[in-house]
Formats: structure tokens, C-alpha cells, sequence
């Protein structure tokens, strides 16, 4: 079997095309649907998923539920500290996705949090101690969510984005990235599917980095 040449896959894109901010209501995110029968395509709304299964159909959805690792601080040295939480190691010990960061600078955050870099991980993330172990009880008031970073270049994240990126089933705590396919259900949505027929299975895949 010949590659598959990754260049067949770019193509141009305007930036102002990317939506900045999640739509409202969820379900009024637009769909593209092919069909695969007739090879047509049809510009639908999410709302209208029911149309498209059939009783009988099973749909999966996971309730991971996003982290609020995104922490905003600075450095000892006066600069901005902005960072990813990734992985609890321990209560007081995270690795975290930054740059220009050094081995044994202290990170300052507000509300009395900060931190000491102790490293770089065999994976490129840094190594953080914190002075307090509460580091998830302080996430859950200060943190931001960890929007892509093709929405985070073009505006400043703030706390009202965290209820928007997560979904309506989320559960389980543990991913630093959405399954955001499933942001665009609402509890409406779900009931009309159920309604439909349409079995609705759950699983937990908490999203990491590799996303």
C-alpha cells in the first residue's frame, strides 16, 4: 500500500472563518452530512442529528469532564507565567506544558498559589512542585479552561468559558482538552434522540495532550 501524502490534506482556510465563541444554543452549531448513497452533500443544524439515525442506532458519548488547568501568573523574575497542567504526579506535583521557563524559578499566582519549576520531564513538560496540595481545589476557583490554541491566540479566556467547554453529560474529571464533538448536545437533543429510538451508551476517555 502506497503513503498517503500528508500534503493532500492542506488546503487554505481563512481565520475569519473560525468562530471565536461557542454558538448559542448548543445545538445551533451547523452540520455537514454526506450521504454516502448518493454522494450528496447537506448543510443542516446539529439539532436536526435525529433525522440522520435510526431507532435501533446506538450513539456513544464520553463523560470525561474538563480540568480548569489553565493557570494565568508570573514569574520570579517579573514576566508572564502562563501554563497547562497536564499530569498530577502527586498532590503538590504537576508537569505542565509552558515556555521559557527554568530549573528552580518560583511561579506566582493569584490568591497565594505559586509554584517551583524543578525541571523538564523525558516529554518536554516542566516539572512544578506546589507549596500547597490543594492544587485541584484551587484549579476549580481560579483556573481557565484550556481552550485550542486557535481560539486562545485570537482572544484573551476567561471563566465564563468553562461552562461552554464541557459538555452537558460530563462527569468524570480528567481530561485537559474537550471530546469537543460532543459540546454541541443539549439535554433536549438527548431526550429527542431518546425518543427517536436511539440508545445512548456512555464511556469516560479522559483527552490529553495527543489530542
Amino acid at each position: 500500500m502506497s503513503a498517503l501524502p500528508l500534503r493532500d490534506f492542506d488546503y487554505d482556510y481563512p481565520e475569519a472563518a473560525i468562530a471565536g465563541s461557542a454558538a448559542e444554543p448548543r445545538d445551533s452549531a451547523r452540520m455537514l452530512v454526506l450521504n454516502r448513497s448518493r454522494g450528496s452533500l447537506e448543510h443542516v443544524l446539529f439539532r436536526d442529528l435525529p433525522r440522520f439515525l435510526s431507532p435501533g442506532d446506538c450513539l456513544v458519548v464520553n463523560r470525561t469532564k474538563v480540568l480548569p488547568c489553565r493557570l494565568l501568573g508570573r514569574k520570579s523574575t517579573g514576566g508572564k507565567a502562563d501554563l497547562l497542567l497536564v499530569r498530577e504526579l502527586g498532590p503538590s506535583t504537576w508537569t505542565a506544558l509552558a515556555s521559557g521557563f527554568k530549573s528552580g524559578q518560583r511561579l506566582e499566582f493569584p490568591g497565594g498559589m505559586s509554584a517551583t519549576v524543578e525541571g523538564l520531564t523525558d516529554e518536554g513538560e516542566y516539572l512544578l512542585r506546589f507549596e500547597s496540595a490543594d492544587v485541584r481545589a484551587y484549579m476549580a476557583e481560579n483556573g481557565l479552561a484550556p481552550l485550542p490554541p486557535y481560539i486562545a491566540k485570537r482572544r484573551a479566556p476567561g471563566r465564563e468559558d468553562l461552562p461552554r467547554y464541557q459538555t452537558v453529560y460530563a462527569r468524570d474529571e480528567g481530561s485537559i482538552a474537550a471530546p469537543t464533538a460532543g459540546l454541541h448536545f443539549t439535554p433536549g437533543l438527548l431526550d429527542s434522540l431518546r425518543a427517536h429510538g436511539v440508545k445512548i451508551a456512555r464511556l469516560t476517555l479522559h483527552v490529553g495532550r495527543g489530542t
